[in-house]
């Protein structure tokens, strides 16, 4: 994060061709570094507004769709490590991290940790509240934060409530307190924030009955990291957890998930986001980016999994 105390920002103020890139670098200077590909040209409409709040800072922001992610190359330009609450006012936003996926509606909010990597998705207008903590402030009070990340937790009741409404007033106030208040407005923050993420003692025996879940989350993490390396396989991915190859596939099929099946959906998948966002690469580069050897077992593989070959995939889009 910049230096800056307080900043504002509105794609008002930018031609309507420069209107998206515009956003994309102001969420890179506000939020740490991410990928996001490069829209039609058009209108875009976005605002924002960033306070610090000692180490922290909080965001407000409201913007049109779009989507992004922050992988080993955003991830790699940042030496600090922090924990983002995204918690949405208004609009639906989906974000994946660590395995899971958390679908945020009004009121709901979420944990993202800087270190690992992540997407997300905003296919409608959007008004949310960012938190962005250093790490070391949240595990303070709550030592396996990282274990809640990419978690809904609801803003409508209980501590969930509290925290929430504390949030969202305090961005909008931020800029009216004095600097002396904020160290003790920041350790409230944090103390809500942890009561709110804490599990009771049901969630508790359910964590110490299926420890298994944080190891797939690694082991995903790690796949997605190497996901476009051709020798990406069972053996490897086991042997990089100290596992065997039989317990990796046990893991994975106690969550009804077979780990080349997983492997070869997310190949997919991102293929497929790279055939809409990049038109003029070839459709075989994009395989063989992406770890397929075969262009033509690659393109069937695509037509049954999303009904469609690549090419009219693309024929469709334009």
């Amino acid at each position: 994060m910049d230096s800056a105390q307080s900043t504002t920002w509105s794609t008002h103020r930018i031609a309507p061709a420069r209107q998206f890139a515009g956003w994309r670098d102001a969420v890179n200077e506000t939020h740490l570094a991410w990928a996001m590909p490069k829209r039609r040209e058009g209108a875009y409409s976005a605002t924002l507004e960033a306070h610090r709040l000692g180490a922290a800072r909080v965001v407000t922001c409201s913007c049109d769709p779009c989507d992004g992610a922050r992988t080993p190359g955003e991830i790699g330009r940042s030496d600090a490590e922090y924990f983002g609450v995204l918690h949405v006012v208004d609009g639906v936003e989906r974000v994946r991290q660590a395995g899971r996926e958390a679908l945020l509606g009004p009121g709901d909010f979420t944990l993202w940790d800087s270190r690992r990597p992540i997407e997300f998705a905003v296919g409608a207008k959007l008004s949310k509240v960012t938190l962005l903590l250093p790490q070391r402030l949240l595990t303070g009070v709550l030592p396996r934060a990282e274990d809640h990340v990419a978690r809904t937790v609801s803003g409508a009741s209980g501590p969930g409530a509290l925290f929430a409404n504390h949030l969202r007033v305090l961005a909008r106030e931020r800029k009216r307190l004095h600097d002396t208040q904020v160290p003790g407005l920041l350790a409230t923050t944090i103390d809500l924030l942890g009561m709110a993420l804490a599990p009771d003692d049901g969630e508790l025996r359910e964590q110490a009955s299926s420890r298994h879940q944080d190891l797939l989350a690694r082991i995903q993490d790690f796949m997605l990291l190497h996901l476009a390396e051709p020798e990406l396989a069972p053996p490897r991915i086991a042997a990089a957890h100290g596992i065997s190859t039989r317990q990796l596939h046990r893991v994975f099929e106690e969550n009804g998930l077979m780990v080349e099946r997983w492997i070869w959906q997310e190949r997919l998948t991102r293929c497929r986001q790279q055939l809409l966002h990049a038109p003029d690469v070839p459709v075989s580069a994009v395989a063989f980016h992406w770890g397929f050897s075969d262009a033509a077992h690659f393109s069937r593989a695509f037509r049954r999994q999303f009904g469609l070959s690549p090419s009219q995939l693309r024929k469709a889009t334009r």
